[in-house]
């Protein structure tokens, strides 16, 4: 019996080997892509784009049941704050890994918040934005304030911006994939917030003009060219700059959620206007 059992367990991990053998070699193959012809260098960008994609989705999968209320993780010195938002049916358990990356790059105290009931109007996620960044300023005693938004979560952060938080108290904005000109998925949603990410919407025009009235706030965004959530995936960029922008070829929409590059990214654009 301990014989039959043993051979089970061989044969039982020849599947997970060849799966962990197949990630690394698209893995490999990926970071040589850029020396390849232009063909293949598309195809295999998007082979590694499919595969993130599925890693994170499971991700996303496994980390949901983690508790989602307001959190943060104080850093030695206690910089700016720095208040991270998901995105539209989602919660703040997808942070988990970017969070870490940040704080552990110095930036903070870093908090995570649950914006609630995902069918409410991107309006009225950014006052529940709003009441979390009072109580931030009042257990930090800073006004000042930085805010990175994936996906909708872009969009709560401009629309707070904008039009209900105090003057001058929100310095920066990063977005990940947030379809800041609209996509048409939303198209398939439900709810008020889908429906505020139309192309077009009365929302989605009201933004763009309250984003470019307000130059003073330093905005960054990371996009995806093959983004299934983000279309066309240009709406994720406004346009104030190459230095503020970067396009990932062979990343997808939650992959930018566990992704170090993207960290590495944004606590560099974070650190240097701090």
């Amino acid at each position: 019996m301990r014989i039959e059992w043993s051979r089970m367990g061989v044969f039982a991990s020849v599947p997970l080997v060849t799966v962990a053998a197949s990630l690394v070699a698209i893995h490999v193959l990926n970071r040589f892509a850029p020396y390849l012809p232009n063909w293949v260098k598309r195809v295999v960008h998007w082979i590694h784009t499919i595969t993130c994609e599925l890693l994170a989705f499971v991700a996303v999968i496994v980390l949901l049941p983690l508790s989602c209320r307001e959190r943060r993780r104080v850093n030695p010195g206690g910089g700016r704050p720095l208040l991270l938002v998901h995105g539209y049916f989602h919660d703040c358990s997808g942070w988990v890994y970017l969070r870490r990356c940040l704080a552990a790059a110095g930036l903070g105290p870093i908090y995570v918040l649950h914006l609630g009931h995902p069918m409410r109007s991107i309006h009225e996620h950014a006052e529940t934005l709003g009441a979390c960044a009072r109580r931030i300023e009042q257990e930090t005693g800073r006004k000042d304030l930085a805010l990175v938004g994936h996906s909708m979560g872009g969009l709560v952060a401009w629309e707070y911006a904008t039009k209900l938080a105090p003057p001058d108290t929100v310095t920066d904005i990063v977005t990940l994939g947030s379809p800041l000109a609209g996509t048409r998925v939303a198209h398939l949603g439900i709810g008020q917030s889908a429906r505020d990410m139309e192309p077009g919407s009365l929302f989605i025009q009201e933004l763009q003009r309250n984003i470019a009235a307000a130059p003073h706030i330093r905005s960054y965004q990371i996009g995806v060219r093959v983004d299934h959530l983000v279309i066309p995936y240009g709406s994720a960029f406004i346009g104030r700059g190459p230095a503020r922008q970067l396009l990932i070829e062979d990343l997808g929409h939650l992959g930018l959620l566990f992704s170090s590059r993207v960290a590495r990214q944004v606590a560099a654009w974070l650190q240097t206007e701090r």
